[in-house]
Parts: structure tokens; C-alpha cells; sequence
């Protein structure tokens, strides 16, 4: 009897997601008009294409009153499977969804000469946050699922207009910082057939840079050093030096200047198996800086000072996003042959050279 009353409520919940609608929503992308991804996963601007991705009056009521509940109802986006836009997803599918554009829109938006120093095009982490929904006609409220920490919390919110405001810390959403980068999204999406690996690989990294990428104020700057580290880590190898050299291949024809590496808390030259000195590209040498602050915070060294958080005057996180993308072009290039066009060294005020896009 216990066995038939477990299947029982398995099957019912079967039957509940079977024959329930839900649409599952980008609030706070703010991206118009509609793109496909991979296998007809399709993300669009819920006011212009609602009455072709559910076409029943109904239901697309009741997910007008959910999407009007937000403040800023013209800035959503919702994920279907083909032309079904009341559907689920399974947890890694929308993470991947979310990667993907978090991945894409910071290599256009974030990474233009007008974004250093000036935020109006760029975009931050919270933009690509998601909320799904069932679609019930009689419902007078929802429920807000308070994942990931309190896993069977809920909020309860009336369904009214503008209930659900806009975070202080959200950036506004215009044409210019919703824009993807849509030949590395072709890129990434054909890595799918035989590459799967490095699209993992590039995963894993992604997530690492969603918190340093967060406009919220709680964040700690000790975490986003050590993230951003683990990031890089992760697309081009644990070691110090694997990392350093794949950026000095990538960046091949800038400048070279002597490298020196901590080793046992002195600041001694990198050198080779000849012991002769190493010298890298100035991006190299930005990275061996970061790694210094990381392992410091790491074990126990404190928060590097304020004024160290810069190199040469630009913000780490800023340098972070240029060369996040720079290294994802250069691995996607070296493992597909696939040239990823659209940007040039930049000099900066000072000397200092950056990747950048051209505006």
C-alpha cells in the first residue's frame, strides 16, 4: 500500500506539470524583438510576440496581469520550446539559457570604449535573472519560490500592476545595453556539435563571473577577486602559468615587459627551465597581479588596499570583462579555427592598451 501511494503522488505531480501551463520569464533582460538558441529554445520580447507564442485568449491574460505585475512590463522576456510559449524547463536548460546571453551581451555591451568609465551601455548580472510561473485563470495571487538557500520558502505577492518594483541596484534597459554579440553566439551554439567539453568548460567559467559582475552594493570585493581568478582557472587551466601563457598568445604583438612572480612571499623574476627571465605582454602581467590579490585574501592576507584594486588607474573588473571575452575568442579560435571579428587593441590614456570593441 505505501508502494501505491508513493507512485500515486509521483504520477500526480507528473499530471500537474503535464497538464499545467507555465511560462517562464526574463524580467529583467529588456531585449526587443526575439532570438533562437539551440533545439528551438527561443527567447523573446513578451509585448510584441505574445499573441504568436500563445495564441490561447485566456491564458494569455492571465500571463499579461504576471507580466504587468512587474514595474517595467515593457523590459520581459520569456524562453519557450518552438511556438509553445507556456512551457517548463528543467533547471540546467534556463542556467544555460542565462549563461549564454550573460556570456553574449557582456562581450557587446560591456566591453565598448564608451562602456570604460561609463556605464550606459554595459549590463550586470541581475539583468539575466529569471522567475517562472504557472498559468492558472482563477489564481488572485502568486507564489515567488525563494531559491536557492530557503528551498521551501515562498513569497506570496497579489497579482496587481507594478507589485513586483524594479531593484534600486538594476540597470535601466535601453537598445544599446541589450545588444548581443551574435557571432559569438554562433560560435558558442555550434560548439554543442562535438566540442561539448569546451562549452562546459566555458560554463563553468561563465558562472564564475556572474557575482563580480553584480551591481548590488552586499557584494564582497574579497569575493570577486578570488571569482574572477577561478574564472580564468577555469577556461584556460589551473596553473599560474598556463593561464599567463595562453593570454600572451592571444595577445601576441604587444609589448613585452619582464615578469616577476611571489614565491614564498618575495617578488622574485619568472624564468624559464634556463633560468632567464620571462617576459610577457602587459596582459599577463595584470594577471599575475590578480592572482597575487587572490591568494592573499585566500589565505588570510587581508583586502588589498583600495588603490591597488585599479591597475594602472582602470578597474580590475572592468579589465576582468576585456579580457574574459578576449581569452573566450582566443579558446573558441585555437580549438575551432573560428575567427571571432570585431575588435582591436585600443590605447588608453597613459600608454595602457585594452580589448575593445569598435564603435
Amino acid at each position: 500500500m505505501v508502494g501505491i501511494m508513493e507512485f500515486s503522488g509521483e504520477y500526480l505531480t507528473i499530471l500537474y506539470h503535464w497538464f499545467m501551463s507555465f511560462i517562464t520569464l526574463l524580467p529583467y533582460l529588456g531585449r526587443a524583438g526575439e532570438i533562437e538558441l539551440w533545439n528551438d529554445i527561443r527567447v523573446w520580447n513578451y509585448e510584441e510576440f505574445k499573441n504568436i507564442y500563445i495564441p490561447n485568449a485566456e491564458k494569455r491574460a492571465q500571463s499579461d496581469r504576471i507580466v504587468n505585475m512587474y514595474e517595467n512590463p515593457q523590459w520581459v522576456n520569456a524562453i519557450s520550446k518552438g511556438s509553445n510559449g507556456l512551457c517548463s524547463f528543467d533547471a540546467k536548460t534556463i542556467r544555460h539559457v542565462q549563461l549564454l546571453l550573460f556570456i553574449t551581451t557582456l562581450a557587446k555591451g560591456n566591453t565598448l570604449a564608451s562602456a570604460i568609465g561609463n556605464d550606459s551601455t554595459s549590463s550586470s548580472s541581475e539583468n539575466f535573472t529569471y522567475s517562472s510561473y504557472s498559468i492558472d485563470p482563477r489564481a488572485t495571487s502568486i507564489k515567488h519560490k525563494m531559491d536557492p538557500i530557503f528551498k521551501n520558502s515562498y513569497w506570496t505577492l497579489p497579482i496587481r500592476n507594478g507589485v513586483i518594483p524594479k531593484p534600486f541596484f538594476m540597470k535601466e534597459r535601453t537598445p544599446e545595453n541589450t545588444k548581443i554579440d551574435m557571432q559569438l553566439l554562433n560560435a558558442l551554439l555550434k560548439l554543442r556539435k562535438g566540442k561539448n567539453r569546451l562549452l562546459e568548460k566555458i560554463y563553468d567559467s561563465a558562472e564564475m563571473m556572474v557575482v563580480p559582475l553584480m551591481n548590488n552594493n552586499i557584494i564582497s570585493s574579497t569575493a570577486v577577486y578570488i571569482l574572477i581568478v577561478c574564472a580564468f582557472e577555469n577556461l584556460l587551466g589551473e596553473k599560474r602559468h598556463t593561464v599567463k601563457n595562453a593570454i600572451d598568445r592571444y595577445f601576441q604583438g604587444a609589448a613585452l615587459h619582464p615578469s616577476f612572480i611571489m614565491n614564498n612571499g618575495k617578488i622574485k623574476p619568472e624564468t624559464d627551465a634556463n633560468g632567464k627571465q620571462i617576459k610577457r605582454t602587459r596582459y599577463a602581467l595584470w594577471y599575475e597581479q590578480l592572482v597575487r590579490f587572490r591568494n592573499k585574501v585566500a589565505h588570510g592576507g587581508g583586502m588589498p588596499e583600495i588603490s591597488n584594486q585599479n591597475y594602472h588607474g582602470q578597474s580590475h573588473r572592468y579589465i576582468a570583462v576585456l579580457m574574459y571575452i578576449a581569452c573566450l575568442k582566443g579558446i573558441i579560435e585555437e580549438n575551432t579555427g573560428v575567427v571571432l571579428p570585431g575588435t582591436v587593441i585600443r590605447k588608453k590614456q597613459g600608454g595602457d592598451m585594452w580589448f575593445v570593441y569598435k564603435e
